[in-house]
């Protein structure tokens, strides 16, 4: 005996949730690699700027507020991702921390 397919409701609210959260998702995916919680995109431009100005790693800890080891792996990871700075650009840089999706860092 052949089963019915169940009928499927489509909720608009959730669906419009769903469509917002993808579209977020793919503006963030350039820099899903360094998205994190604790930093922002403003600091994360700084950083960049100011090593490309020949500042070391402890002036520029000593500009954003942050230990010398922090803005030193920081960099590393961000000079990773091709392009970043033109991504950044892109993303907007704002002083406000990274926003993570469903508290996933």
């Amino acid at each position: 005996m052949k089963r019915k397919a169940p009928k499927l409701t489509i909720n608009p609210d959730r669906a419009a949730r769903a469509q917002a959260r993808v579209k977020s998702i793919r503006k963030k995916a350039p820099l899903a690699a360094i998205l994190h919680p604790n930093w922002s995109s403003r600091e994360d431009y700084q950083i960049l700027m100011l090593k490309a100005d020949g500042y070391n790693f402890s002036a520029i800890a000593e500009r954003v507020g942050r230990t010398r080891l922090e803005v030193e792996q920081r960099f590393h990871r961000l000079r990773g991702v091709n392009k970043i700075l033109d991504r950044l650009e892109a993303f907007g840089i704002s002083k406000l921390p990274y926003e993570m999706e469903d508290g996933a860092c």
